[in-house]
């Protein structure tokens, strides 16, 4: 132990006379301890480390709006030339205006609420009605609150309770309509939509026809031929619809007249909201020679309820006060011929859309006389339409025709009250 301890006071003294030596001439010092090498441990190796297996990140549901952008391909895009607006920032009002709507492809999308997508092009909309033609399904009739997003490139028409419209490629989501006019897009709420009207303000797209002819025929023991004709015009604009219609029957039995029928009928419609609509004419003209009317006109003048608006079904009532005139064709000396006659209007009428290619409408119209409660008379049609091609279709046609007290001919003899027609005919549909 001893001998240690002097060692190392002989290894002190000796640095320190280094340390001295080198501090008069300017060396580096360095000392014995230093000159030991330092004893090291090694390092233990390194024990693999098994990698965690990497787990996919479940990627994020895209929202709503960016599925259905994605899915119709559009967009808002400003137009700068710079990028002034970035993408962050929410668009001004003065951006709007300055900004354009970015389709992809020149065909119509609408999506229904149950998600799916329907491709092709959008023929109008009324009375929370729109109608399709799918490039799958054909000419559709879809439910307006059962649409949940149009996307729509072509240039529609778009028309707002507020008599206000706007023209151009647009885009409709759940809250809004996104319509791009030549002043810049325009934004409106999509529950003021009254209408839509395929393509620009053009007389020619407000007009369309039908035209059903029937002809029936037998030969032998009877001979006889019926001869039916129907034909409609309607034209329809932003606020109104017009309609004149005729419907003719003419038939021999044994070379002998037994049928002579000319019925015209003639309304017209001014919307003033989604349910209500004003009917400032509306009438029939009526020639009947064996129920001896040689013309009886019934004008009026009423208003206007869609009563039911759901899927299938379409069912509107009206009311009226109208004058009617009346001609016989031969009466006797003591009946006043002709008659004139003040009437309440009653009518309802309707749509029914029993498949997507079968549908039936009717109309019921009643004249409440009541200056004459006699000459109070009645007229229904209803109509099986089978659509065969979207302008074609077979038609099964039913009339009646009721007068509650009809006057005798001039031989006495009296009408009968009720007549009935069935039938079955070709019509073609223009739109």
């Amino acid at each position: 132990m001893l001998r240690r301890r002097d060692g190392g006071r002989a290894r002190a003294c000796l640095d320190v006379l280094v340390c001295t030596i080198a501090f008069v001439a300017g060396l580096p010092i360095a000392t014995s301890a230093q000159n030991e090498e330092p004893v090291t441990e090694e390092p233990a190796p390194e024990q693999p480390v098994a990698e965690e297996p990497e787990i996919p990140l479940p990627e994020q549901p895209a929202t709503e709006e960016s599925a259905v952008d994605e899915a119709a391909g559009v967009g808002v895009e400003p137009e700068t030339e710079e990028g002034e607006i970035e993408d962050d920032e929410p668009l001004t009002v003065e951006d709007m205006q300055s900004a354009s709507l970015a389709f992809e492809g020149d065909d119509d999308w609408i999506q229904l609420t149950s998600g799916e997508w329907l491709k092709g092009n959008i023929e109008r909309m009324r009375e929370d009605k729109l109608e399709f033609d799918s490039d799958k399904l054909g000419v559709v009739t879809i439910t307006w609150s059962k649409i949940a997003r149009v996307r729509s490139p072509a240039p529609n028409t778009y028309v707002f309770v507020d008599r206000s419209e706007a023209v151009g490629p647009a885009v409709v989501t759940k809250e809004e309509i996104i319509v791009e006019t030549k002043e810049g897009v325009r934004t409106f709420e999509r529950d003021t939509l009254l209408s839509i009207i395929e393509g620009r303000p053009r007389e020619r797209n407000w007009w369309s026809c039908t035209l059903r002819l029937g002809v029936t025929g037998t030969r032998g023991n009877a001979d006889q031929i019926t001869y039916t004709a129907f034909f409609s015009l309607t034209r329809e604009d932003e606020y109104t619809l017009s309609q004149v219609s005729y419907d003719g029957t003419f038939g021999r039995a044994g070379g002998v007249d037994n049928t002579n029928r000319h019925l015209g009928t003639a309304n017209v419609n001014v919307y003033v909201s989604k349910r209500f609509y004003l009917t400032p004419i509306t009438g029939q003209l009526l020639y009947d020679r064996f129920q001896n009317t040689r013309f009886r006109a019934t004008p009026a003048a009423g208003f206007g309820h869609h009563l039911v608006d759901i899927d299938r079904l379409e069912w509107d009532v009206e009311a009226g006060l109208g004058y009617q005139f009346l001609r016989y064709l031969s009466t006797p000396e003591d009946v006043d011929n002709p008659q004139s006659d003040g009437f309440v209007l009653l009518r309802t009428l309707g749509t029914i859309d029993i498949t997507d290619d079968v549908k039936f409408t009717f109309d019921w119209r009643t004249n409440l006389v009541f200056t004459t409660i006699g000459n109070t008379n009645h007229v229904g049609t209803g109509t099986f339409s089978f659509e065969i091609t979207e302008i074609f279709s077979i038609d099964v046609s039913f009339l009646y025709l009721r007068t509650e007290d009809p006057a005798p001919r001039e031989d006495d003899t009296i009408p009968v009250k009720n007549d009935y027609q069935v039938v079955v005919g070709l019509a073609l549909e223009i739109d």
